[in-house]
């Protein structure tokens, strides 16, 4: 009878620690994940993989921004499927962006400025 206790006790307290740093009922890491933001931004001049928590579909530009203005001069992704590489470069007038849209935990590749 003990020892059931003693379990019971044990898993009550696992779940509140999960609970506590969780956020509790999820509603932080939703209103994050529908807010969106840009994980690991580079460091100006180096690299970084950064992953886009957030809608499917944004735009590169707009999840870019997310880490703030002049942070990340540019990203790279590759299509798991073909092997290509798509590029998005901020504030490069002309050139064409392949890299268009983000979807939710999509990581990229992003340099600073």
């Amino acid at each position: 009878m003990l020892k059931r206790s003693i379990v019971i006790a044990a898993v009550a307290a696992l779940l509140a620690a999960f609970l506590l740093f969780s956020g509790g009922d999820g509603s932080q890491a939703t209103q994050a994940r529908q807010q969106g933001t840009l994980h690991d931004c580079p460091q100006p001049g180096k690299w970084a993989i950064s992953v886009w928590a957030g809608e499917d579909g944004i735009e590169t530009g707009q999840a870019l921004a997310t880490c703030g203005e002049n942070v990340v001069a540019f990203a790279y992704y590759i299509e798991p499927e073909t092997q290509l590489w798509s590029h998005y470069f901020v504030n490069v007038p002309g050139l064409r962006n392949t890299l268009l849209t983000l979807d939710d935990n999509q990581g990229i590749i992003t340099h600073g400025y």
